[in-house]
């Protein structure tokens, strides 16, 4: 079977998968090792039957696509994913980014990312300010052995904390935190192929909020200098209400890529 008849295979058999000519692509381009540009100029490259089949039969059944792979594209970079962890969204680039403006601002010499799953912004924080003394810190033991893979992938020194949120010792005298708590609703109703991800990295609670509140609460009870955090798109009010009525501080939320409420930054004078 060739490339093209591969693809044309997939959209028939997974025509409501409008990514389904890019993702043979790229599970084949990784199976031959090469790129998916050299695939789309020779469509009559050879390719495996029986892999294909794999790989219908696991979209079809609403396995994420980046656990086929076990990669994940985040901030220009390769991860590596599995069902250990979540699957980076491109929104968390925003923190990162808010992260290392901060980070700079601060004059800061240390991050401590919770709730860290795959370790991307740990590991992207340490590349874009080498001197940093990072630690990755996650509730999950599975998804510490996650962080740990792409750390040695990326080659950076990051030391990883089995904690819940703040509770082990090793989570304190750090300047800078980054987030990204589980968030959303229990019960609420998300894509088949989402609920194949962790649960305990997507759901916050009956509120959703409950680890953005404990997050908040820790921060300003302890020496922290700064916190980049992203929440879920009804939560500004909630953070905004925490805020209020403190002081020495300057603060401010960004939005992710379709306008809705995703974040906070909070600075300690």
């Amino acid at each position: 079977m060739t490339v093209k008849e591969a693809i044309s295979t997939a959209k028939a058999t997974l025509p409501n998968i409008e990514s389904i000519s890019k993702e043979v692509l790229r599970f084949f381009a990784k199976e031959l090792n090469c790129n998916t540009a050299k695939l789309i100029a020779f469509d009559e490259t050879e390719v495996n039957v029986e892999r294909l089949g794999y790989f219908l039969k696991k979209r079809g059944e609403n396995t994420p696509f980046e656990y086929i792979i076990n990669e994940a594209d985040f901030y220009g970079e390769l991860f590596y994913v599995d069902e250990r962890v979540l699957i980076p969204r491109p929104e968390t680039e925003i923190l990162l980014e808010y992260a290392v403006k901060i980070a700079k601002e601060i004059s800061a010499k240390s991050l401590l990312d919770i709730c860290t799953g795959s370790g991307i912004v740990a590991v992207c924080a340490k590349k874009q300010i080498p001197h940093l003394v990072v630690a990755a810190s996650d509730i999950s033991k599975k998804a510490l052995e996650v962080t740990s893979i792409n750390k040695t992938k990326h080659n950076v020194e990051i030391s990883l904390i089995e904690s819940d949120l703040f509770e082990s010792p090793k989570t304190k005298g750090f300047e800078l935190i980054t987030a990204n708590p589980p968030y959303i609703q229990n019960g609420y109703p998300l894509e088949p192929h989402v609920l194949k991800e962790p649960h305990n990295a997507l759901f916050g609670g009956k509120r959703g909020d409950e680890i953005v509140k404990r997050i908040l609460e820790a921060f300003f009870s302890k020496d922290y200098k700064a916190i980049v955090c992203e929440i879920g798109y009804d939560q500004k009010n909630y953070v905004l209400d925490t805020i209020n009525g403190k002081k020495s501080i300057k603060y401010g939320f960004y939005k992710d890529y379709s306008g809705f409420d995703r974040g906070f930054w909070i600075i300690k004078d």
